[in-house]
């Protein structure tokens, strides 16, 4: 049996919910002047194949700490490589502009995490905004 070609799928707006809207809300709340751009291919059927999807976050010159980010992320079904893609995307914008994202509800969500360095400097913060009193 001869294997099957991969082939570029268009990624519809019903894609969207869940982790690539979390996405886009969360670089628009950071102030980024750039989008989440998706590519993606399958082997199969949209349903059932393997499926790669690139993420790309492009680099905002007006925000010096955010450069950028591309995932790739290879799943069965389309929709799956999506919110994986879009989840990873999530956790590396997020370690990037963290500071951007203190006052909002996304500080909460889990970054990806650099070095040991930048592990123990998360930990270190997060420990201590739990252990804080509250303030009256």
């Amino acid at each position: 049996m001869e294997p099957q070609e991969w082939r570029p799928f268009e990624i519809s707006p019903a894609s969207y919910r869940g982790f690539p809207a979390l996405l886009d809300e969360m670089i628009e709340r950071a102030g980024l002047k750039t989008k989440a751009v998706y590519q993606g291919k399958v082997q199969g059927s949209d349903e059932e194949g393997q499926a790669v999807v690139t993420v790309r976050v492009g680099a905002d010159p007006m925000v010096p700490e955010f450069k950028g980010t591309i995932v790739r992320a290879q799943e069965e079904g389309t929709a799956n490589a999506i919110q994986t893609a879009a989840r990873e995307a999530v956790r590396w914008v997020h370690a990037e502009i963290a500071e951007r994202l203190e006052d909002t509800p996304y500080r909460y969500l889990p970054q990806a995490l650099f070095t040991q360095k930048h592990l123990a400097k998360n930990v270190r913060r997060y420990h201590r905004d739990a252990l804080a009193e509250p303030e009256e």
